[in-house]
């Protein structure tokens, strides 16, 4: 079945670990994030409440993320936005090392959602040609600091999550993390480092991450959530 509210489709994302129904605004659309188990009727009810909430989120005017002259920049990328007639009706990249510069069209409009989807994925392309020689360092010699050894590091590109950890122990971080300061890159590494220990987001995994994040969890995270990243999520 289908869902919109106040004109905006809504996606169904299943959580075994929801306790609750979550909605929140992810670009041109609703996420809502149900408890497994969760019928129609429960979904249809769910949004019939939460739609007052929501109406102000629905209802915001497009965001500009990307200007002419803008410099994104974080400790090994550094991105320059340019309106310029060399992207010849499109949207080119120039360069893919720690430098890069990204043409647009004039004509083309950059709070218009399909143009802010581009310019992100070719972000997210040179920061993942950084992001081995850059985050996997990192992230390695954090847990040689807490005297762990994951199975494995790699390099994903998912803009939502930001690090996982399979049960085997393969840790897994995102090319996004480029777009963050250094502190807020080592608390995502410490977060799936916790979960080589504790599988779930139980009291006993905060309290580690805690430890491994030096008391400060709560704090990096409440900073994480309300990060501006400079790309479409």
């Amino acid at each position: 079945m289908e869902y919109t509210i106040h004109g905006l489709p809504v996606d169904i994302t299943v959580r075994r670990n929801a306790r609750r129904f979550i909605a929140r605004r992810r670009a041109d659309r609703i996420i809502l994030t149900v408890p497994a188990g969760a019928c129609e009727a429960d979904i249809d009810e769910a949004l019939r409440r939460l739609a007052p909430k929501l109406k102000d989120v629905c209802s915001r005017e497009k965001r500009l993320l990307f200007s002419d002259g803008q410099v994104i920049e974080q400790p090994g990328i550094r991105i320059e936005v340019h309106v310029s007639n060399e992207a010849r009706g499109g949207i080119g990249l120039r360069g893919t090392t720690a430098s890069a510069e990204l043409l647009i069209d004039p004509q083309l409009d950059l709070a218009d959602i399909s143009v802010q989807r581009i310019v992100s994925q070719m972000m997210l392309r040179v920061a993942r040609n950084r992001a081995r020689s850059i985050i996997i360092p990192m992230a390695a010699a954090t847990a040689e600091s807490l005297a762990l050894r994951p199975a494995a590091w790699h390099i994903g590109s998912g803009v939502r999550t930001l690090g996982t950890c399979s049960a085997r122990g393969e840790i897994t971080l995102s090319a996004a993390l480029m777009f963050v300061p250094e502190h807020l890159r080592r608390f995502v590494i410490c977060h799936e480092l916790a979960h080589l220990t504790e599988h779930n987001h139980s009291p006993r995994f905060h309290a580690l991450c805690n430890k491994y994040c030096q008391g400060h969890e709560r704090a990096l995270q409440a900073e994480l959530r309300a990060y501006p990243f400079p790309l479409l999520r």
